[in-house]
């Protein structure tokens, strides 16, 4: 910061001493008033710099494509990229075992509402190639979810899922699921029925494209699955 010149002091003459005072006074007035002037200027150019920034940005254009599908009443709809295992920004190892979960549950249980008991066979289908694919039509026939619901709902609880060992190297994930199916009436109050325990074994690939994106956008199949019923000792059937 710029100070005022000090004139030498002045011993005897009061006349020049009053000079010397009035000559300091003003010249620290002067000196003030040329540091509020730096400093303007020092914030002139930086908000000059900070408004041709925000101009620049403003005047940027960024396209981000996406991909889109239209739905029978022409809505857009979005479509997400196909997951790869070289791309998949979330393990697709814990893709596969939520799909499996969610798989188990939509799979077995029996909704009183059949709308959404249609829903969840054909979120089950989507994700069903090969073998498993015959195995839960066969097992469909044999147990009609939608003639189970005129008398009772069956609740679905996953308890363990167990990654299982890969020694071949077999491309896709194996799970040992172990869940509880719990029964109730058609108002939601308890039939007081046992629950019954299952175990299955399910084998599942990734296979893009997906044949349904919407219902199947990470393209997880499951081509093997077999389910039994569990005993479990101690607990009364």
């Amino acid at each position: 910061m710029a100070t005022a010149a000090q004139l030498p002091p002045i011993a005897g003459d009061p006349y020049l001493a009053a000079r010397q005072e009035y000559s300091d006074r003003y010249a620290n007035l002067a000196a003030g008033k040329r540091n509020w002037q730096v400093a303007a200027l020092i914030f002139a150019i930086l908000a000059g710099l900070a408004s041709a920034t925000a101009l620049i940005q403003v005047r940027q254009v960024k396209l981000i494509p996406y991909v889109v599908v239209e739905d029978r009443l022409g809505q857009v709809v979005s479509v997400p990229d196909v997951l790869r295992p070289s791309a998949a920004s979330i393990d697709l190892e814990a893709i596969t075992r939520t799909t499996i979960e969610a798989f188990i549950h939509g799979i077995r249980s029996v909704y009183a509402d059949p709308v959404a008991q249609y829903d969840a066979a054909q979120a089950a289908k989507s994700h069903l190639i090969g073998a498993a694919n015959h195995y839960v039509g066969e097992w469909f026939e044999a147990n009609n979810p939608f003639k189970i619901a005129h008398t009772h709902t069956v609740e679905v609880i996953i308890n363990t899922m167990q990654l299982l060992d890969n020694p071949r190297h077999i491309p896709g994930y194996a799970y040992q699921v172990r869940w509880t199916e719990r029964y109730f009436d058609n108002q939601g109050r308890s039939t007081h029925e046992a629950d019954t325990h299952w175990q299955a074994l399910v084998h599942a690939v990734s296979e893009p494209p997906s044949e349904d994106p919407l219902r199947n956008p990470g393209a997880v199949y499951i081509d093997k699955l077999q389910w039994v019923p569990e005993t479990i000792p101690g607990v009364q059937k």
